[in-house]
């Protein structure tokens, strides 16, 4: 649908990739991997399903774009969370609440 009047007259505004919560590459796809794996797969079984108004993100990891556009493998992630419990970052129920919901 074509509009008329000032907002037709606007650039259509895009967010800067620093605005973008998801990943642009495979490298940032890598890097989020690791940040969830350090830093909220060990709170991931308890708050999994976790939601509030005051934290967007919880423990959610943010992984489906990059899984569904192929920068990541869901092998790749799981096998990271298999070493993060294999390491003794997490439990074995965290490893395999996460495990199960890549795997489908």
């Amino acid at each position: 649908m074509l509009t008329t009047g000032p907002a037709a007259a606007r650039p259509p505004t895009f967010p800067s990739e620093a605005q973008l919560a998801w990943p642009l590459n495979r490298a940032e796809a890598l890097q989020q991997l690791d940040a969830f794996v350090e830093k909220a797969l060990p709170h991931f079984g308890d708050f999994q399903d976790a939601m509030s108004h005051r934290a967007w993100r919880m423990f959610h990891s943010l992984l489906s774009f990059a899984l569904n556009t192929k920068l990541l493998d869901p092998r790749e992630v799981v096998a990271r969370a298999d070493a993060a419990w294999r390491a003794g970052s997490v439990s074995l129920a965290t490893a395999e609440g996460f495990i199960r919901q890549i795997i489908g």
